[in-house]
């Protein structure tokens, strides 16, 4: 026989609890939020800025020469280096969608104008599913350097600007001087 009382305690199944994992940037699979989306791509961005800056200085004058076998294998390195950052762009898109408990196969939609900058506006702006979806549990909550790497590119270019703008100021000032110069002195 069972007792009902009713200010007793709601029974549960005791160990059976929302899980959520700990999203890594460059996995493969799970699911991501829209601060992580945003952090990853813009830290995805500086990586590939940085990787192609060094690149372009250390190949730009292997390649200026301009014959067409040179040219080639300009075109050839450069295949090389946007099919992974494509890949790289699109593992990072479907990790966002599956988020919304929404397939991957819904990336094609880049494809097609417009639609392509409805699909960006609302995964930039959908909330994902709470708990867990067909694609895996919940991320954990975000962490505050995650606002630390989605501000970074924000706060180098405040701080390039703060020491450019005054170097342009002293330059355009030294420029318009030599101008006002006679040309015989």
């Amino acid at each position: 026989m069972t007792e009902s009382n009713p200010y007793s305690a709601p029974q549960s199944e005791a160990g059976i609890a929302e899980e959520d994992y700990q999203p890594t940037i460059f996995a493969l699979n799970g699911r991501i939020g829209r601060l992580r989306y945003l952090t990853y791509a813009m830290l995805y961005n500086i990586i590939i800025y940085f990787v192609l800056g060094i690149a372009s200085a250390l190949l730009i004058p292997v390649f200026a020469s301009g014959t067409s076998s040179n040219s080639a294998g300009l075109y050839l390195l450069i295949a090389a280096f946007y099919f992974p950052m494509i890949a790289l762009y699109t593992i990072l898109a479907r990790r966002r969608l599956h988020d919304l408990d929404k397939s991957g196969w819904l990336l094609l939609l880049f494809l097609v104008p417009l639609l392509n900058i409805l699909l960006g506006l609302y995964m930039l702006f959908a909330s994902g599913t709470h708990g867990t979806n067909r694609f895996g549990p919940q991320p954990t909550k975000n962490h505050p350097a995650l606002w630390a790497g989605l501000l970074l590119p924000f706060i180098v270019t405040g701080i390039l600007a703060a020491v450019a703008l005054p170097a342009y100021q002293e330059y355009v000032a030294r420029a318009q001087a030599a101008q006002n110069l006679p040309f015989g002195d």
